[in-house]
This record gives C-alpha cells, structure tokens and sequence, in this order.
C-alpha cells in the first residue's frame, strides 16, 4: 500500500472542526474518511441492490396472478413495483460504480485542485452541504506545486478584515489589482512540467461538494486550493488566500 506524503509546510496546523479556519494547510488523517466513504458506497450498493430484487421479483408475481386470473393481481401495484426496480436499477448502477471509485481511492494519494471559484450553488439546505463550481488550474498529487504562492499573489490577496479605511480617503494607495500583477492564477510554467499535463486538458470547470461555512466564505473568481481524493472526490479542507498566505476550512462531513 503506498505511503500517504503530503509533504506540507512547517507552519501547517492540526485541523478544528468548529467551523474556525485554520492558518496553512493542515494536516488530515487520509485513511478514516476514505474508508469510511468505500464502507457507505458498498453499505448503499446492497440496500439498493435488495430494493431492485424485491420489486423484480414483485412484478413477476402480479404478472403471474393477472395471468391466471387471480384476484390478487393488481395492474397498479404492477405499475409501481416495475417503476420502483427501475428507479433501484439506476441506483444500483450509480452506488456500483462509486465502489469501484471508492476502492481505487483507497490506492491513490491525496489530489489538490488549484483554481478560482467559478460559482456557487445551494441543493439540499445548509445540512446537505452546498456546491462549489472550480475553474482548474492545476490537478494532481503535488502539493508543494499546488500550494505555491507567488510575491504578486501575496500583494493580491490582502486581508479584507483588516482594512477600516473609508472607501474615498485620499491618502489612501491605489489597491493592487491581480490583473496587474499578472492574475491570481500559478504561472503556465508551473503547472505540472514535469507531469507532462497540458493546461488545455483540464476540464473548463469542476464541481466540488463543500462544506457550508467554506462555502460562505469563499467569493467568485477567488483562488482556491481544495485536497480531495482522486475519484470520489471527497473534500479534506478548501483554502484561499488571506494576507498572504493559505486559510483553510477543514471539511467536518466524513461522507
């Protein structure tokens, strides 16, 4: 099996779950929440598997007893059950194949996606956690590529907390701009160079499931780094950049 590194700066930080951010990237435990997410995709794949077995096995029955003039078939329940063994059928496929994923994530590093928010979307309430859409700047294993933050992206990134000045006092400098300094995004040359990744494959955009308070946080065309795993996509903590340097939210959901 091979072994986890994440290979994180020294003034990473253990992870809290009360919603508090965290300075740096924190440390996380890998193994707990992927396991943990393999054991709920099989625990799914069976109920729903059972489900579609029940109702197929309804439906013949109703169709023999009409068949045979039984009175105890029923058209409608007939109707209901084959809508049901469909509806558990394209269950059963979707839970089959987040096993597979599941599974080969227990095998695979931690993947970071660097990139700006793209959009923001609210399904299910607060407690069902919320939808990040992220423009991918950079996907893959290496964090130190994926962390880096250049001297312009220090100056683009202030921290907005601090700031009282009123908004038309003369004494106060012009705001550096991100597009001057040449964006908010890792230089071309460093994306990947060595992985042999063309920008151009990335996808246009990435849609991630986060966890509320990151996600009321976190502004459009902001620059985000999320640690995930490769397949399932399961969320470890989502940063953006705040005075310089990586403020991160650990995700609190194991699943």
């Amino acid at each position: 099996m091979p072994t986890m590194s994440t290979r994180l700066p020294a003034a990473s930080s253990v992870p809290r779950h009360d919603g508090t951010p965290v300075q740096g990237l924190p440390r996380m435990n890998y193994y707990l929440p992927v396991i943990v997410t393999f054991l709920a995709s099989v625990f799914s794949f069976l109920l729903v598997a059972l489900l579609m077995t029940f109702a197929i096995f309804n439906v013949i029955t109703q169709v023999g007893r009409m068949g045979a003039g039984d009175q105890g078939g029923s058209l409608l329940s007939t109707a209901f059950c084959g809508l049901a063994g469909l509806v558990c059928a394209i269950g059963t496929v979707y839970f089959f194949i987040a096993v597979i994923k599941g599974f080969r994530d227990i095998f695979s590093p931690i993947y970071y996606t660097r990139g700006t928010v793209a959009d923001k979307r609210v399904l299910g309430g607060r407690r069902s956690g919320t939808w990040l859409g992220v423009i991918p700047r950079y996907t893959g294993p290496d964090l130190a590529e994926a962390s880096a933050i250049t001297e312009e992206q220090r100056f683009a990134y202030p921290d907005r907390s601090q700031v009282f000045e009123p908004r038309f006092n003369p004494k106060k400098p012009e705001p550096t701009s991100a597009a001057s300094l040449g964006g908010g995004y890792l230089p071309v040359d460093r994306i990947s160079a060595s992985r042999n990744i063309d920008p151009a494959d990335l996808p246009l955009r990435v849609i991630f499931r986060v966890d509320p308070v990151s996600h009321t946080v976190l502004e459009p065309d902001e620059e985000v780094l999320l640690a995930h795993t490769r397949y399932l996509q399961h969320i470890f903590y989502v940063a953006h950049i705040k005075a310089g340097d990586w403020e991160s939210y650990p995700n609190k959901a194991l699943i």
